[in-house]
């Protein structure tokens, strides 16, 4: 009699296959999932120190926006995949261009979200780093 939870080995079976549905490599994928981590703690963080209940509907609209996140990087990368085997080269681009630009704006949404919380964990006002970046950017074009 196995004392393993029978959906743990199915699942731990397709662990393999999320990298190539998603279209991006083992390591992004992971460092993607650590990122929606660190902004989840990093979050409850920051709501304890602004006396903020934590909600299960916080959690699961979290969830829920992790989830459209991986869709969003899957579709383009299908489509994209989809053309290539016809032949339509354009067409393929242009898919390809679309998923690399929605997990750009995905990382910079998490970053984002991080370095506010990381903000108020420190004390600071909650646009603190975001403001710092902006204005050492804006200082190299100067």
């Amino acid at each position: 009699m196995s004392l393993t939870f029978p959906g743990l080995s199915g699942l731990a079976s397709l662990v393999p296959d999320i990298p190539l549905a998603l279209g991006i490599q083992t390591a992004a994928l992971i460092m993607m999932l650590m990122a929606f981590v660190v902004e989840l703690l990093s979050g409850i963080a920051a709501s304890r120190i602004k006396k903020e209940r934590f909600s299960s509907f916080r959690l699961s609209r979290f969830s829920f926006k992790v989830f459209i996140y991986l869709v969003l990087i899957a579709v383009p990368y299908h489509w994209s995949q989809n053309y290539a085997a016809k032949g339509e080269a354009v067409m393929a681009e242009c898919f390809d261009w679309l998923q690399n630009f929605l997990i750009i704006h995905i990382a910079q949404e998490n970053m984002v979200s991080i370095l506010e919380n990381l903000a108020v964990i420190e004390g600071k006002e909650k646009s603190a780093w975001i403001e710092s970046i902006k204005t050492k950017i804006t200082s190299l074009w100067r």
